[in-house]
Formats: structure tokens, C-alpha cells, sequence
């Protein structure tokens, strides 16, 4: 919800309470008022009867509006009720203001008592209270358009800044360039975006020229310990204690090797150096991976089917698929069983690639964690399904694992604005 909507919600439900509370304090104000006047209108009329009593002449009131009679000596007072009258004409009763004061004029008790029809009263009343409240509730309306049309200019700055944001890219070296609001909480939000997205361009330029340096300097020497050694392995003259001791050292600066390749490489996807998009068929990529990894198959004697129900067309990175299914037919060779199976489902949507095994995995919410393996002493360095699953995110795919009927499945489900 927009902030502007949520001002205008909370600004109407509270406007909403108030009208109605001031709605009946008018009410009841007004009511006040009207019966305070017919009080003293029959308080008027009252002393103009006394007075004709006083004066001798004859009283001449509607009986249903004005009485008097005279009755036993009382004490002389003043009262105001609410009563009500049968109308026969509207055949309903009707509700009157009644007076009843009681006075002595030359020695005589006198009861008069004065009516005035509330009706037209209530009907004022009810009409003044409707007339207020449509007001206020037109003002309202009024203040919440006009605050709508304030706030969408006053506002516009600041969506114009927040897409300028949302283009924002760290491999991009132009700085980012924020418009000027002429507010003060703006354009202080604005200095402090235009800080922080430099000091983010920086740290991503540093970190990824300290990837390429690392990169390059570690591997230059690895491969010069790599070609000594096996220079040394070559030799004659070393004892068989000398040559294992030196298999061993070979075998670990390779796994080394490999280990600084993986994590460079997760650095680039993450980082999004792969930016180049070709269309490609993952039928066909997959076919000529299958070539490249058919002796060694054959040596384990794993036998593979494959089932292309569909041809499957996407826009990706070409570099990136070739690792992917790469990584994905490696795994399901290295972690097979002999005499095992390997099995390659592609459909217009999905790719699966399924390989034989006795047992599931024990904890399949890490299988795609970086230096996650089942067994502690396998030779692999844990990266293959991190960079898999690194693969995936970035062109936002979707990749899932399950163990069914001694077999390991690994699905990818390809979005489908990245299909041709």
C-alpha cells in the first residue's frame, strides 16, 4: 500500500469518527436550542393569558393548545414536560412541548396550561443536522481530492528517484544521478542514497579486481606446483614412500586448484559477469556433454536414456548452460553405483537428469550449500550443485531434488519468458 494511501485511509477513518460524533453533538446542540425557544414561546403566550385573567376578559385558546381552569389553592409554580396528543384528522399521536403554570389572580387558583406541536421542530432539527453532515462530509471529500493532488506533485520527485534506483547497476561506472526535491527529508535521503550506491559501485570494482587478481596470482602458482610435481612423480630414482608422499601432495594442490576455480567462478555469476543472452538448445547441449563424458560411462558401465519429448529452446548464457548440465551430468556419473543408470527426461518446460542410488540423501536442504557432501571422504570439492544452483537464480530458474524408486532426480523448471 502506498504511503499517500495509507494517509488517506487513516485521514478518513478518523474524519469518519468525528463526523459522527459531531454530527450528534449538533444534533443534540440544535435539539437544545429549538426546545429552549419553544419554552419560552409558551412562557410568552403564558403570560399573556395571566395577564388577560388578571384583566378580566375572556380566554378565548384552542382547548387542545391552551386551558385554563381554576382549581383548589396550590402553590403557585412553573413546570415544562413532553406530552403526547391524538391527532384525529392523522389519526397518530403527536408529540407537544407543554407548559403548566400555576398562579393566583385575585384570590383565585389558577391552572393554565399552554401546548406547542414539537413536529416541525424535530423536522428542523433533523433537516439543519442532514444539511451539517453532508457538508462536512462534502468538505471532507473535498480536502482528501485536493490533499491527493497536493501530494502527488509534492511526491513526484521522489518516484522519479526511486526508478532512477531501481535502474541503478554496480557494473556501471557513471555515478547515479538523483533529482532535487526542494524538500529537506528528500533530498537528505537523496545525498545518502547517492553515498551509498558509490561507496557499493567501489566495494563491488574493488571485490571483483581482487577476484581476478586472486585468481591469477594463486593459479599461476598452482600450476607451476602442479607441473613439478608431476615432473617428480616421473622420477625413477624416488622411493615408493617419496612417490606416494608426492601423489599425495600432487593430488591435493589439484584439488586446490579446482577449489580456487569454483569459488572464482561462483564470484563471477554472483557479480553478473556473465551477461551475454543466445539462444540455444539444451537438446543439443545436452547431447554433445553426453559425447564428451561417454568413456568415461563406459568405464563404469553406466548405461544412459535419454527421452526428448520436446525440443527445448531458451534464451540463457551460453557459458553458464555449458556448466550447467556439465556439473549436472558429472554428479550423476560421479555419484552412481556400477552397473548404474543415468536417465535424461527434456520436455517444452523442464529437464531432468536421474542417476541410481541405494539411499536418498540424509540432509536435501543443503544439497546445493557450498561444501556440502554426503561423504567426508569423496573428492569432491562441494561445489558442482552451489554453482548448479548459483546458475539457476541468476536466470531464474527453478531446481529441485527428490529420491524415488532408487533414484536421484534433479529437476529444473525453466521460466517461461526465458523459452523460445
Amino acid at each position: 500500500m502506498k504511503l499517500i494511501d495509507k494517509l488517506n485511509r487513516s485521514y478518513l477513518a478518523y474524519s469518519f469518527v468525528g463526523m459522527i460524533v459531531a454530527g450528534v453533538l449538533i444534533y443534540f446542540s440544535i435539539s437544545f436550542v429549538v426546545s429552549k425557544q419553544l419554552d419560552e414561546k409558551l412562557a410568552h403566550i403564558a403570560i399573556q393569558i395571566e395577564n388577560k385573567l388578571e384583566a378580566g376578559g375572556e380566554i378565548n385558546y384552542l382547548p387542545s393548545l391552551a386551558t385554563v381552569k381554576e382549581i383548589q389553592a396550590k402553590t403557585p409554580g412553573l413546570t415544562y414536560a413532553d406530552t403526547t396528543i391524538y391527532n384525529n384528522t392523522e389519526e397518530e399521536f403527536e408529540v407537544y412541548r407543554q407548559l403548566t403554570q400555576i398562579t393566583i389572580i385575585h384570590h383565585h387558583t389558577y391552572q393554565i396550561t399552554v401546548r406547542e406541536s414539537k413536529i416541525e421542530a424535530e423536522d428542523l432539527v433533523v433537516t439543519l443536522a442532514i444539511v451539517i453532515f453532508i457538508t462536512l462530509i462534502l468538505l471532507t471529500s473535498i480536502m482528501v481530492l485536493v490533499n491527493r493532488n497536493v501530494a502527488s506533485k509534492v511526491w513526484a520527485p521522489f518516484y522519479h528517484n526511486l526508478k532512477t534506483i531501481r535502474q541503478f547497476s554496480i557494473k556501471e561506472h557513471s555515478a547515479v544521478k538523483l533529482k532535487e526535491t526542494g524538500i529537506m527529508e528528500f533530498d537528505e535521503l537523496n545525498e545518502v542514497l547517492i553515498q551509498l550506491t558509490q561507496k557499493i559501485a567501489n566495494d563491488y570494482r574493488s571485490l571483483k579486481q581482487f577476484s581476478e587478481d586472486a585468481s591469477h596470482e594463486i593459479q599461476t602458482p598452482l600450476a607451476i606446483i602442479t607441473a613439478k610435481l608431476e615432473t617428480l612423480v616421473n622420477d625413477h630414482d624416488l622411493n615408493e614412500k617419496q612417490s606416494d608422499t608426492i601423489r599425495s601432495i600432487f593430488s591435493s594442490v589439484r584439488r586446490l586448484s579446482r577449489l580456487n576455480q569454483g569459488l572464482v567462478l561462483l564470484t563471477k555469476i554472483e557479480n553478473n559477469q556473465f551477461v551475454e543472452i543466445t539462444p540455444l538448445s539444451i537438446n543439443l547441449l545436452t547431447e554433445e556433454k553426453l559425447k564428451d563424458f561417454q568413456e568415461l560411462m563406459e568405464l563404469k558401465d553406466i548405461q544412459c536414456e535419454m527421452n526428448e519429448k520436446k525440443e527445448l529452446m531458451l534464451e540463457a548464457n551460453p557459458v553458464l548452460s555449458d556448466i550447467l548440465i556439465n556439473n549436472l551430468l558429472s554428479n550423476s556419473i560421479n555419484h552412481n553405483q556400477a552397473n548404474g543408470q543415468i536417465r535424461i527426461a527434456i520436455s517444452s518446460t523442464k529437464l531432468e537428469i536421474s542417476n541410481s542410488g541405494n539411499r536418498s540423501i540424509q540432509n536435501p536442504d543443503r544439497l546445493f550449500t557450498r561444501f556440502y557432501k554426503e561423504n567426508s571422504m569423496a573428492k569432491s570439492v562441494g561445489l558442482g550443485l552451489a554453482i548448479v544452483n548459483k546458475i539457476c537464480e541468476v536466470h531464474g530458474w527453478k531446481i529441485e531434488y527428490r529420491f524415488d524408486q532408487k533414484m536421484h532426480h534433479f529437476q529444473i523448471q525453466f521460466r517461461p519468458n526465458s523459452q523460445l
